[in-house]
């Protein structure tokens, strides 16, 4: 739970019931390519086209960033600096070479190396801090790999083995403050990737071994600001693992292999992608704290987004801090039907859709959950002969059977409880969002119980809606 405001003085309603805002979900497609990063604010997205790598404003479009240009695109929280892999033709070393582009300077640096090369490459780019100064990937000891640290102060650090006896290591991505990196170090004997994690310059190992994960294989790909939540693929399915709880296997059934690319800042959102070429190809998921791992396309049916007709939904590969923001691919270039995505959550995510029984009604959102805005929560299906009805607002979720459904909110979170008016079994009440900084980030559960003659417990219940105060 969050103690840092008070449920009752945010659910402070408007004194008119007043008809739905428009709502805030979409999904909009870059064409042939893919989109690998997104900025905190959904305003910037770096991937690539049929042109080569390519930088998206919701203000000016596409820009061009080189056609030569690959790799792992990492991107600032702002959007204003970028990291990528500049071909041999574009350094003046003639090796491939991570790279830094700012919005200031229009231009490409390298970044140099290590001690060595191997296969024409110096360095390879995979991820990069929340402001820019610190640039994660994979260097070459002679031509042995090796985890990298880059700051504009230290140049290329080595980050070296975690197993003394380990063979290689590798960076994918690092904490939003630059000071954990994520990635993997080779078992010594058997070959595989194990996942790991360098804190400041003491390593560990994240993945435990499991029945169909004898050798603890897996990889960490990103981390919050602090690196106290991280991301990856281990066990072998989607873990995260967390300072304070450890490993967390994201699919308990083991009944899919894959990887978690990209984590909202709490946690609670985490997209990737599940499959493989041998199973037949990959599927974009989204895993939330509430619903726990579905599909992609799936969540975003609940959402009420439409997906353009076309190729399904393959990767996930990142989500902005606030959840709200999400980029990947759907198609397969060898089928040259690829496609980059972003998609834009509505302020109010529902779940819990698929609880059955008593929870009939259906709880949706519109408008905006930002600072000094509202947002309106819509309930339909109350049945006329329903004597009261009721929305509760939460500071955390729940999972509780009441009157033949579930309760979907903490209600021992000192929650507000709302009277909703309703007229032909329909009720809309916005909620003013207080226009006070401390708010942001701040998470709202909200469901609404109506008491109903007509379902067997006595009442009515609907799906839950999660909502993020933002700025």
């Amino acid at each position: 739970m969050n103690s840092k405001w008070s449920l009752p003085a945010l659910a402070v309603l408007a004194a008119a019931i007043s008809a739905p805002l428009a709502a805030q979900g979409s999904f909009l497609s870059f064409g042939r390519g893919s989109a690998y990063s997104v900025s905190d604010d959904g305003a910037v997205v770096v991937g690539t086209d049929l042109n080569g790598a390519f930088r998206w404003t919701s203000a000016g479009g596409a820009q061009p960033l080189g056609s030569g240009v690959r790799g792992s695109f990492a991107m600032s929280a702002d959007g204003n600096t970028l990291s990528a892999n500049l071909p041999a033709a574009m350094t003046a070393s003639g090796l491939k070479e991570a790279a830094l582009w700012t919005a200031a300077g229009q231009t490409w640096t390298a970044l140099g190396g290590l001690s060595g090369s191997c296969s024409g490459t110096k360095t390879s780019n995979y991820g990069m801090s929340a402001d820019g100064s610190t640039i994660v990937g994979l260097g070459w000891v002679g031509c042995t790999g090796r985890a990298f640290k880059w700051t504009q102060a230290t140049g290329m650090v080595d980050l070296g083995v975690i197993d003394p006896n380990s063979r290689a290591s590798r960076a994918n991505g690092c904490s939003g403050d630059g000071r954990v990196v994520v990635g993997w170090d080779s078992h010594p004997t058997q070959g595989v990737r194990v996942a790991a994690a360098w804190f400041g310059t003491n390593g560990m190992l994240l993945v435990p071994k499991s029945p169909r994960n004898t050798a603890g294989a897996g990889e960490a790909w990103a981390a919050n600001s602090d690196g106290t939540i991280i991301v990856g693929g281990g066990s072998p399915t989607p873990f995260r693992w967390t300072a304070v709880g450890g490993f967390e296997d994201l699919d308990p059934n083991n009944t899919s292999n894959g990887t978690a690319y990209g984590l909202s800042e709490d946690g609670q959102r985490i997209v990737g992608a599940t499959g493989s070429i041998l199973s037949g190809g990959f599927g974009a998921f989204m895993w939330t704290e509430e619903d726990g791992m579905q599909s992609l396309a799936n969540f975003l049916a609940d959402q009420n987004i439409a997906v353009p007709p076309g190729a399904a939904l393959t990767w996930g590969f990142d989500i902005s801090k606030n959840g709200k923001y999400i980029v990947g691919q759907r198609g397969d270039f060898r089928s040259l039907n690829d496609e980059g995505f972003l998609i834009t959550l509505p302020d109010g995510v529902r779940y819990g859709l698929r609880e059955g029984g008593a929870n009939v009604l259906d709880l949706d959102s519109a408008g905006s959950s930002a600072l000094g805005q509202s947002l309106a929560v819509t309930t339909t299906g109350i049945d006329p002969v329903a004597t009261e009805c009721l929305l509760v607002l939460s500071a955390g979720s729940a999972k509780a059977p009441f009157a033949g459904g579930t309760i979907l909110v903490d209600l021992t979170s000192s929650p507000a409880v709302l009277p909703l008016p309703a007229s032909a079994g329909t009720s809309t009440v916005n909620i003013p969002i207080p226009n006070v900084q401390a708010l942001v980030g701040f998470a709202v559960y909200m469901q609404t119980f109506a008491f109903d003659t007509q379902q067997a417990g006595g009442a009515a219940i609907s799906n839950g809606v999660k909502m993020y105060v933002r700025d």
